[in-house]
């Protein structure tokens, strides 16, 4: 009997305690998320700065295994080399740089770059590859500021691989980007709202024109801007086509139509699936008719990306719809990553730190997953905010 009442009693102090404690605990794990979560508690800045000293430590390590392995300047030595053979009375365009253990990859820039680069082949090769150095470096400087990050933190983001993998190796693929974010992106530091820039008189409109050529005139699998524009500032989109048009019949009587054709031919072969070196991508992980409309998809789906998160969008499915991924294409998800919350951000950056195909894939899914939620979420408080009537 005595032993009964005990147990009963055990029993009756588990019923009114262990519900207890369970809301306690659940209490003090929601007090830890929201302190995790809230940008002006002092524990969200201290999971912001670790998270931050892990992706600026990856980035160094892939820093150093990058200086082992990739060619120095050997983005910039294929377009001189091309414009070395042309004006020599040679081949630029090479079918057999596809072919396993050529001495460097396929040059792909249509033929006016040829001209453009030819004065630079009487520049001794380190004068060139120095100033190409120190450009790519101010422009990415710039192309950060006009994001919004803070002079100090900048020498830091600049470790990151996709900026790393450019500068070492000379690629052009900084100065797009630059011309991406001075096309789409403007910083109201008053406000700290980042908006597309509203065309405002002829100057402006050329001078916006021009840069929106920038972004595609030398790699033509990225005019995803120029699209965009089309709806929203068809004037800047005609003059962004119209320039790169009249380079392409200006250098005409140098290049001759012969050398289109070569161009036209070398695209057909840098698009085989076969071509291991041709970069990652979502389209090549497709049926070859589903991957030709995958990437047209993407290029037309920004003509209906919202205003207000342009860059963001259009950075997201140029990278999406890219027939051939590198790293350093992966600059065009920086805006993404500022609009969406920095600790999602980061671990995102880690990812593509990694240099890992599963680290990339997983990278860019957080990244564009985590937008899909922030664009929804802003429309949602917007329609809100409006007037019912």
């Amino acid at each position: 009997m005595r032993i009964a009442r005990i147990r009963s009693a055990r029993s009756g102090v588990r019923r009114r305690v262990i519900p207890y404690l369970g809301g306690v605990s659940f209490a003090a794990g929601a007090g830890v998320v929201r302190r995790l979560t809230d940008p002006t508690d002092r524990v969200n800045r201290v999971l912001v700065g670790a998270l931050s000293a892990v992706v600026v430590a990856m980035s160094v390590v892939s820093l150093r295994d990058l200086l082992q392995v990739y060619p120095r300047g050997i983005d910039l030595q294929i377009p001189l080399q091309a414009a070395e053979r042309w004006l020599a009375g040679g081949r630029p365009y090479l079918g057999e740089a596809f072919l396993p253990g050529a001495e460097v990859p396929p040059f792909l820039y249509p033929p006016y770059a040829l001209v453009l680069f030819a004065p630079l082949t009487g520049i001794a090769e380190t004068t060139v590859e120095i100033l190409w150095f120190v450009a790519s470096v101010a422009l990415s400087f710039a192309a950060c500021r006009r994001l919004g990050f803070p002079w100090w933190l900048i020498p830091l983001v600049l470790l990151w691989p996709p900026f790393t993998e450019a500068f070492v190796g000379g690629n052009i693929q900084t100065a797009i980007f630059a011309a991406f974010v001075f096309l789409l992106v403007e910083l109201d530091r008053s406000s700290s709202e980042r908006d597309v820039v509203p065309p405002a008189g002829a100057v402006r409109t050329v001078g916006r024109g021009l840069i929106g050529a920038v972004t595609a005139f030398l790699k033509v699998s990225q005019p995803h801007a120029i699209v965009y524009l089309i709806r929203r500032e068809p004037v800047v989109a005609v003059v962004a086509v119209g320039a790169i048009v009249l380079l392409a019949v200006a250098t005409l009587p140098l290049t001759g139509i012969a050398l289109w054709s070569a161009w036209l031919d070398q695209l057909a072969r840098a698009s085989d699936p076969g071509w291991t070196i041709g970069g990652s991508s979502v389209a090549k992980l497709l049926p070859a008719g589903l991957s030709t409309a995958f990437i047209a998809g993407c290029l037309a789906a920004a003509l209906i990306v919202p205003r207000r998160m342009a860059a963001e969008w259009i950075g997201v499915l140029l990278v999406l719809g890219s027939p051939g991924l590198r790293t350093y294409y992966l600059l065009f998800l920086i805006p993404a990553m500022l609009r969406i919350r920095r600790e999602i951000a980061l671990v995102a950056a880690f990812c593509l730190a990694t240099y890992t195909q599963e680290g990339w894939w997983l990278g860019i899914a957080i990244v564009v997953g985590a937008l899909a939620v922030t664009t929804i979420y802003e429309r949602l408080n917007r329609r809100a905010d409006a007037p019912a009537f």
